[in-house]
């Protein structure tokens, strides 16, 4: 994702990438997927409600390690995001 401009409202493109763990090519070959304006609150809020349904979807935060081995769900993260989610 890429943002321009961000205040009230951001210009996001979403950008897939093939191959993301070649270090050679991790940039190379994108394709976008999406791109417009989009209130800064509402990506917020839709990102918190992306992150709420990984961690239920994985069984709670032990599972999400057990399933990415070993990585932690971002807690920390998702509770800033949802302090100011109401901006």
């Amino acid at each position: 994702m890429f943002f321009a401009n961000a205040k009230d409202e951001v210009y996001l493109q979403i950008v897939r990438f093939s191959d993301m763990t070649s270090l050679a090519r991790r940039w190379s070959g994108g394709q976008l997927v999406w791109a417009g304006h989009i209130g800064v609150s509402e990506f917020i809020s839709e990102v918190v409600a992306m992150a709420e349904e990984v961690l239920v979807n994985s069984g709670g935060a032990d599972s999400y390690a057990d399933l990415w081995g070993g990585i932690e769900f971002p807690m920390d993260l998702l509770r800033t995001l949802r302090g100011v989610g109401d901006l």
